[in-house]
């Protein structure tokens, strides 16, 4: 697959077609600021960061990254080199495994105290 180029035509809020990423990046800006999506809360006077493309663009990579194959991830992301895929998501499988082992452990101990009484 391409790791270029529009995937879609996106219009702006006057119908127009959307012709360049900055614009797109701007119109996605201002309606996550209008929407009241706050990515980073407000901290040491430093303003609070409404969603963005890119938090878009991150948060679809990391939901998929549970669902799928690096290899998939790659293609989905259009990222040219995997190492890219590998250095943004490989940590999202670690932390659900980490979890789901944590969880089953702590499962496993109750039973063990359940069956003791």
């Amino acid at each position: 697959p391409p790791t270029s180029g529009w995937m879609f035509s996106p219009l702006n809020d006057r119908g127009w077609r959307i012709t360049s990423p900055t614009e797109l990046g701007r119109f996605i800006k201002k309606f996550g600021k209008k929407a009241g999506v706050v990515v980073i809360p407000e901290m040491d006077g430093k303003p609070k960061q409404y969603a963005t493309a890119q938090h878009l663009r991150q948060g679809f990579g990391h939901r998929w990254a549970t669902k799928v194959s690096p290899v998939t991830l790659q293609h989905l992301m259009r990222h040219a080199d995997f190492k890219t895929t590998q250095q943004f998501y490989a940590n999202v499988n670690a932390d659900l495994a980490a979890s789901d082992l944590e969880r089953r452990v702590a499962q496993v101990e109750t039973h063990r105290e359940e069956a003791a009484l």
